[in-house]
């Protein structure tokens, strides 16, 4: 094989702190919408992966929870093991912080990464910059805190640097193939249930995104070309329960009519969905974490020469 046609290929973990944008810099860099995007932190909690090819690699991006440095309960604590198991695993990760603010969470997750691991700063954000005069001493202080294998300029709202990024990612990788499993239906009931608790999310502003959790089930029915979704929704008190539901059951089925659409986008089939309202304390229920999987993700780093 001729070495100059050889595909560079890698997982590259997109790490940092809550609202720094990473999940909308993954969707851009993966052409496709894999994750979630809001404006309120704790927006992502699960590893979430998009393969895709850009810069002449083959690329695994692992959108991650923004580091949390409160650990009051199981859910804050989990949401930072999913950053750490993707930073271990990744070839390569691109650390996204925000133009002009840097904070003590950054310094505390930049001294958590592993020993020569290849860290890409995408300084993200830019256009919310008015002076672009200010980037140059910010991204020279940046250097030198860390030995960063590049600092890209990136504004993922506007789409600008991000080829560039790419560019800068795929240069760190090896020409080693890798293989990228899928998950299949975990894939897609984990993904399910993120457009639900999107949806949530949208339609119920600030009051209680943080308080809820989803867990969805999908089968299939015999002699049917319509796919089953059992959907049950996590609150903490039957106050909350009542709001997700709403006057006379209008909030939850906007929310599941909302989602339900966005399913059959995704899948490409006839969905059935079928939403419940629970009230558990489920932040510290290991076991509904789990099956939410909050800072967990089912991929398997292989690879093959």
């Amino acid at each position: 094989m001729n070495p100059q046609a050889q595909t560079h290929s890698g997982f590259v973990a997109v790490v940092g702190r809550p609202n720094v944008g990473k999940s909308t810099l993954l969707n851009v860099l993966a052409g496709v919408k894999a994750s979630i995007v809001s404006h309120r932190s704790q927006t992502t909690r699960g590893v979430v992966r998009a393969v895709c090819q850009l810069s002449g690699a083959n690329l695994a991006l692992l959108d991650t929870p923004g580091w949390q440095t409160r650990h009051d309960d199981d859910f804050n604590r989990m949401l930072n093991v999913g950053s750490e198991w993707a930073t271990g695993i990744a070839d390569a990760v691109i650390f996204v912080v925000t133009a002009l603010s840097w904070t003590s969470a950054d310094s505390r997750l930049l001294a958590r990464f592993p020993a020569r691991k290849k860290i890409i700063a995408a300084v993200n954000k830019i256009d919310m910059v008015a002076d672009k005069n200010r980037l140059l001493p910010y991204i020279d202080t940046l250097s030198r805190r860390y030995d960063f294998a590049a600092l890209v300029p990136t504004s993922a709202k506007r789409r600008q640097g991000t080829d560039v990024l790419a560019a800068a990612v795929a240069a760190q990788l090896s020409s080693t193939a890798k293989c990228f499993e899928h998950g299949g239906e975990n894939d897609r009931e984990f993904m399910f249930a993120e457009l639900l608790r999107e949806k949530i999310f949208h339609c119920l502003g600030d009051e209680l995104p943080h308080r809820i959790g989803v867990v969805v089930h999908s089968k299939e029915k015999p002699h049917s070309d319509m796919l089953h979704v059992d959907a049950d929704i996590y609150v903490e008190k039957e106050s909350q329960k009542a709001i997700v539901i709403g006057g006379g059951g209008l909030m939850i089925k906007k929310i599941a009519t909302w989602a339900r659409k966005d399913m059959e986008r995704l899948s490409g089939r006839r969905i059935f969905l079928k939403s419940r309202v629970r009230v558990r304390l489920w932040r510290n229920d290991k076991s509904l974490l789990s099956a939410m999987r909050v800072g967990t993700a089912t991929y398997k780093k292989t690879s093959i020469d």
